[in-house]
């Protein structure tokens, strides 16, 4: 432990210096950072009607509602269609192209210097998953949180934002429903298309056979082929109407998605005193542990007693103990005779 305090004290400036500069990086990347302002929703979501309620659904197994509403609104950010529909109806985009401020950090200090990116850009940034986070808080409750510029513009792109995920949500059930009326119309035009040929082979037949009766196995076996005919034209006609009373119309809104808590503006920003006290705190943190490295780099290792004979080969002085054995120390030369003391004297 004296070995450390030694080389510390030798070196004082050296090992101090990391813990300044660190506490001053962090300070600077603290205070210069712009203010972050952060806008919440809850949406509570449920199937849509007709579907049954999932407040009744009990088996953990399953998806929740609100775990399949964000995945849905994950998979959305990752598109840059719908990004960039939520900033054009939103403050953000107007907000950008005015010339967001950058800061004087470090890291807003070498934006300036690189030059402003495209709007594009600055807008998929925007609204990246380090701005924008969705959380599950229960089966059918999903928070949205939004951290941006300002309280205007946090709390009027997370509106925008749920305006285009009903939006979203809503063309793509129509787009999937007309998908599967177009599927079951297909089965339909098949199975009327089957039903005109069964009832074809049939008239064909009795014209072709007019004394053939109701024994007659030919003709039984075409009325059963138009009779089967029928019955598939049927099934797919109910098929057909109920997909079409599914299919939601362009103009819907019951997504079962209902917003419990509106976006409002913050008050205030983001943890701003508390911030700086983190930022301080890793800093020194920081600071401290590249200083402990540099003292323990700095501290040299205790080597072994050197040996004696080796010393004088070396033509070392080299401690020796007196002959009385009371531990008292003499200094021996390399020709193994005491140096003289002052006066000439051995």
């Amino acid at each position: 432990m004296s070995a450390y305090r030694e080389t510390f004290a030798r070196h004082r400036r050296l090992l101090c210096a990391p813990v300044v500069i660190a506490a001053v990086l962090a300070l600077w990347f603290a205070l210069g950072t712009p203010k972050a302002y952060e806008a919440t929703a809850s949406l509570w979501v449920d199937n849509p009607a007709p579907e049954p309620s999932s407040l009744t659904e009990t088996n953990p197994e399953l998806t929740t509602p609100a775990e399949q509403e964000q995945m849905l609104v994950g998979e959305l950010l990752q598109t840059r269609s719908f990004r960039m529909a939520v900033a054009r109806n939103s403050p953000l985009q107007s907000y950008l192209a005015a010339g967001a401020p950058h800061g004087w950090a470090p890291t807003g200090l070498l934006k300036a210097v690189a030059g402003h990116s495209s709007l594009d850009a600055q807008i998929l940034s925007a609204l990246g998953t380090k701005h924008l986070i969705a959380a599950v808080q229960g089966p059918q409750m999903l928070a949205l949180r939004y951290r941006g510029p300002t309280p205007a513009v946090v709390a009027g792109t997370l509106q925008a934002l749920i305006k285009q995920l009903t939006a979203r949500r809503v063309a793509l059930d129509v787009e999937r429903g007309a998908r599967t009326r177009d599927f079951y119309q297909e089965q339909v035009d098949a199975a009327h298309k089957g039903v005109t040929e069964a009832q074809a082979s049939v008239a064909a037949y009795q014209r072709a056979n007019p004394t053939a009766g109701a024994g007659d196995p030919n003709l039984k076996a075409a009325l059963r082929a138009e009779r089967v005919a029928g019955q598939d034209l049927a099934q797919a006609t109910t098929k057909l109407n109920q997909a079409e009373s599914d299919t939601q119309s362009p103009d819907a809104t019951d997504t079962g998605v209902d917003v419990m808590d509106a976006p409002r503006a913050p008050t205030g920003p983001v943890s701003g005193k508390a911030k700086v006290v983190e930022a301080l705190i890793g800093g020194l943190f920081a600071g401290g542990l590249i200083a402990l490295l540099g003292l323990v780099a700095l501290t040299p290792s205790r080597a072994a007693e050197p040996d004696a004979l080796a010393a004088l080969r070396q033509g070392r002085m080299v401690p020796a103990a007196n002959g009385n054995g009371n531990g008292a120390r003499a200094v021996v030369a390399a020709n193994g005779r005491r140096p003289k003391k002052r006066g000439g004297r051995p």
